[in-house]
């Protein structure tokens, strides 16, 4: 098949693009023919080179939903709409995949999709409605993002299971609604801390860290407060962020105040995250929310253990698993963490769930079903 894999192009650099490339290497390796398609804008270059082994670029002038100060409310210029039109029948796909970050971004581009072709397919990573996430013009933005969904053909992916019945509960369909798990590659090699020596850390240090972009959905401040609290009943613990954004400088601001600066550590995006989780010993995550978030499955196919917030979990219940522990619980369950034995079993066990529900061949099988169905119809 010739499958286009179209870009809602936030450029935020989190696991909502970053799954595209997962999926167009899988796509790829699976024989298909793979198109990508994202805007021009020099935020997007990056995923744009990161996907160019596995499928043609096709780019084109495109605001982004966070770049407009409609919101989205408005029509996209008839023009640009043409233009984006026409690349995409120039590729001339079987199926056309549009990605979305949430609700409302990329809904010009799946008006556009469905303009083109009777085969479109859709995944939105997060489905919290602008009314629950207090946005200005919530109604408004709310109700075209629905009359979209509604009027959209094909399938509506969510990543997660309690994401997929939000969903539906918001366009008032069932049957259009399917989960399907992120997957990601496979980053399981020798537990390694020689990468640490560029932060002056060492063997003997209990290493927590987190893949994230620093804002505030992400809760960097829960990050440093977890942090403190466990640094005041295991000194050798270290906590490292990987990521930057927006709270750098509150992030800053607060390590300094309190001292930390030795103990607690940010740096910004790194290209060999499984060098990172390698020398990790427990991946702390605490975003408020997430759709499926990559960087807890990239934590699982490193084989460690996990502490991440009540609300993923319960967002997405394949996550409620005995080496994943809630933030509210973790307490009680550091100093098992802090044996070596322990986190040897837990690390098994988180390998384990990779490999049977995260594996971007998993992900790759589902979405061919959902790919067939269309070709079939």
């Amino acid at each position: 098949m010739r499958i286009l894999l179209v870009s809602s192009s936030s450029g935020s650099k989190g696991g909502g693009e970053i799954f595209l490339r997962y999926l167009a290497k899988g796509l790829s390796e699976a024989g298909h023919t793979v198109g990508f398609w994202c805007s021009t804008q020099d935020q997007m270059d990056t995923l744009a080179e990161s996907i160019s082994p596995y499928a043609a670029i096709i780019r084109s002038p495109y605001p982004n939903l966070y770049t407009r100060k409609d919101r989205g409310l408005l029509k996209l210029d008839a023009g640009m709409s043409s233009a984006i039109q026409g690349s995409w029948l120039e590729w001339s796909p079987d199926i056309i995949h549009i990605n979305k970050q949430n609700l409302e971004d990329g809904n010009d581009l799946l008006e556009i999709a469905n303009a083109v072709s009777s085969r479109v397919i859709t995944t939105i990573h997060i489905t919290q409605t602008a009314r629950e996430l207090n946005a200005v013009l919530a109604p408004l933005r709310d109700r075209k993002s629905r009359k979209n969904l509604r009027r959209s053909s094909g399938p509506l992916i969510c990543v997660s299971e309690n994401r997929t019945d939000a969903l539906a509960a918001f366009i008032g369909n069932t049957e259009r609604c399917h989960c399907v798990h992120n997957g990601v590659e496979d980053f399981e090699q020798p537990k390694s801390k020689q990468i640490l020596d560029a932060l002056s850390w060492s063997q003997e240090h209990l290493i927590f860290t987190c893949v994230a972009r620093l804002v505030e959905q992400k809760n960097p401040m829960l990050f440093l407060h977890t942090a403190q609290e466990i640094l005041g009943r295991i000194s050798h613990a270290r906590f490292l962020w990987i990521g930057d954004g927006p709270m750098e400088g509150e992030w800053d601001d607060l390590v300094e105040s309190k001292q930390l600066e030795t103990k607690i550590k940010r740096i910004g995006w790194q290209n060999n995250i499984p060098s990172w989780l390698a020398a990790t010993d427990i991946y702390l995550h605490t975003a408020a929310f997430e759709g499926l978030p990559l960087s807890i499955l990239e934590a699982l196919s490193a084989s460690l253990p996990c502490i991440i917030t009540d609300n993923i979990i319960e967002e997405s219940p394949t996550l409620n698993y005995p080496s994943i522990i809630p933030l509210s619980k973790y307490a009680s369950q550091l100093d098992e963490l802090c044996s070596p034995g322990h986190r040897e079993s837990a690390a098994s066990l988180s390998r384990a769930l990779f490999e049977d529900k995260f594996s971007i061949a998993s992900m790759v099988e589902a979405y061919e079903f959902h790919y067939m169905g269309l070709m079939n119809s």
